[in-house]
């Protein structure tokens, strides 16, 4: 339900907010401002409650009482960080110190809180708010389990709901995070409790398991909410893979570049939102030469506005660059923003005829297949090779592309429920 609910929020943060400076200071304002009202003004509505024996030394006042001898259960929770909330929480010999409304009201408020502030732009993440929640949750069991235990007259000494605290908190963070091995071992390093070792294993991959057959991690949910088009594992979308072909997912309505090009073409081109485009030696043959991307392309264009190479306009300019701008272009690609002028070169340009060389930048070695490739290879080359584009040729002739997002889960599921698979084999080995 976490992953579920998170992932439609940056459904939600990627479509209004992300693209917006403004917009994401103002939603870690408000974030703050509801979450500290909520903390401050909910502690209120409970009354303060004796100091017991058995949190006596545990310095659990807060000040909000007036008295060293009482205590607010939740302001011990909510007054606090996440590190000293889940000390408190997985607490020995503190029965019942935190009542059921106390935890549930408490659940509520960290459960959405937590939703709704991964992914923004405050700096936090998923492992501490996940412990909160899944030790909130064990306590509440916890107190259940040891209410009714005493209602039936049956003993309750060996029963201590900060043990069900602590095994909450693992099991949660599995199902979040579909970790086992690691978890576990992490969580006893952070405890130093060996003696639980084995009850924490059999929690942690009993909600592995529960996770698995409910829905996927909360980190698939954020790669599916960024659009970020990650390939799983296919052991399972291979069972019938191998009766599909290439030209069955392929991408046939293509945008394409010629090795000499007129720079409005390749502004044009630039104006889609493709990331690779393939180059052929004439549009009109459609003869594979290579494939250049996009970043390429804008690195021609910004050395063209900064050369000004507006002189020549019958034969091809080439533009060359040199292994120190490849590289410092390789170095910022990734980390800033790259904000070319070439919309404002296509304004100023308008209908001229100046011809491009783009052979120094073109990969003269991409990745091809046939129409007949089996779609199961092909996805296994995907993800052995970690591709982002693959062309189809037929003969010399592109006749499409694969990209990642064509082989999305939801994409192959829609191919296999909508195309049946064909009946005559030998079209497999058709080139």
């Amino acid at each position: 339900i976490n992953a579920e609910y998170m992932g439609a929020i940056g459904k939600f943060r990627a479509k209004w907010i992300v693209k917006h400076r403004i917009r994401r200071l103002l939603e870690v304002m408000c974030i703050s401002m509801v979450f500290t009202t909520a903390c401050i003004l909910l502690p209120m509505l409970f009354k303060c409650e004796p100091v017991t024996e058995g949190i006596k030394n545990l310095n659990w006042v807060t000040g909000i009482c007036g008295s060293d001898e009482e205590y607010n259960p939740l302001a011990v929770l909510s007054f606090k960080s996440s590190k000293v909330i889940v000390n408190r929480l997985l607490s020995t010999n503190t029965t019942h110190t935190f009542p059921y409304s106390v935890l549930g009201i408490y659940f509520v408020v960290y459960f959405f809180s937590s939703a709704v502030t991964s992914g923004s732009a405050l700096c936090c993440g998923v492992v501490i708010p996940s412990m909160v929640m899944g030790a909130l949750l064990g306590r509440i069991f916890g107190n259940i389990l040891h209410d009714c235990l005493t209602e039936w007259h049956l003993p309750v000494d060996w029963l201590d709901p900060g043990v069900l605290s602590y095994l909450g908190a693992a099991a949660f963070m599995a199902s979040v995070t579909r970790l086992t091995v690691a978890l576990t071992v992490i969580l006893i390093e952070m405890s130093g409790d060996v003696h639980h070792s084995f009850a924490l294993m059999i929690a942690v991959q009993v909600a592995m398991w529960i996770g698995n057959n409910l829905c996927h991690s909360l980190y698939s949910s954020q790669l599916e909410s960024k659009c970020v088009p990650f390939l799983p594992d296919g052991h399972i979308l291979s069972t019938s893979l191998h009766v599909f072909c290439a030209r069955d997912i392929m991408s046939t309505d293509l945008t394409v570049v010629s090795d000499k090009e007129y720079l409005t073409s390749v502004i044009e081109a630039l104006h889609t939102t493709h990331n690779a485009f393939p180059v052929v030696r004439d549009k009109t043959s459609m003869k594979l030469v290579g494939i250049i991307t996009r970043n390429d392309l804008v690195d021609v264009l910004e050395r063209y506005e900064q050369d000004n190479c507006t002189n020549s306009f019958s034969k091809p300019i080439s533009i060359v660059a040199t292994y120190e701008e490849m590289r410092r272009v390789a170095d910022r690609r990734y980390l800033v923003q790259r904000r070319s002028s070439y919309r404002t070169l296509h304004a100023a340009l308008g209908s001229s005829r100046i011809v491009l060389d783009l052979s120094q930048s073109i990969d003269l070695c991409p990745f091809i297949v046939t129409p007949g490739f089996s779609l199961l290879h092909v996805y296994r080359i995907f993800r052995t090779l970690g591709l982002r584009h693959l062309l189809v040729v037929k003969g010399l002739k592109v006749v499409g592309v694969i990209t990642r997002k064509n082989l999305l889960p939801q994409n192959l599921e829609r191919l296999r429920e909508t195309m049946p698979p064909p009946d005559d084999f030998n079209e497999l080995s058709e080139p």
